[in-house]
């Protein structure tokens, strides 16, 4: 989170692209059928479902002649989208409704899990975002 708190994704797209980085990691790295494969594949669904949720603009009213169009919505604030996405993440649950973002805060150490970092590429986790 330290990259969203310092301003430093200039797009919706931009933080959603990390976090499913984030995700398709963990998917690369763990089996399907695992409890963070699963995890992971069910918290990119929610990123999908909330990026396609915020980029969805509202139909423009047709005005008759008489009446004078309403001024549009001004559009919420990016931080306060990207708030809400991290938001969306973080309350994934699985069925018993036990979080899903907690395994993915923090990367495991290469002296840890060093196969890890021969799997993956690009690591990140959500301390970073």
């Amino acid at each position: 989170e330290k990259r969203v708190d310092k301003g430093e994704y200039a797009s919706l797209s931009e933080l959603a692209a990390a976090l499913t980085l984030m995700c398709d990691n963990a998917r690369t790295y763990n089996a399907e059928g695992s409890p963070y494969h699963a995890a992971a594949t069910k918290i990119k669904k929610a990123i999908q479902r909330e990026t396609k949720r915020q980029s969805l603009a509202p139909a423009p009213v047709a005005a008759s002649h008489s009446t004078p169009a309403p001024a549009p919505t001004p559009a919420p604030p990016l931080s306060d989208g990207l708030t809400r996405l991290l938001s969306v993440v973080k309350a994934s649950k699985n069925d018993e409704g036990v979080p899903l973002h907690e395994p993915f805060v923090k990367l495991p150490t290469r002296k840890a899990l060093p196969e890890y970092y021969e799997k993956v590429a690009h690591p990140i986790d959500l301390a970073t975002i």
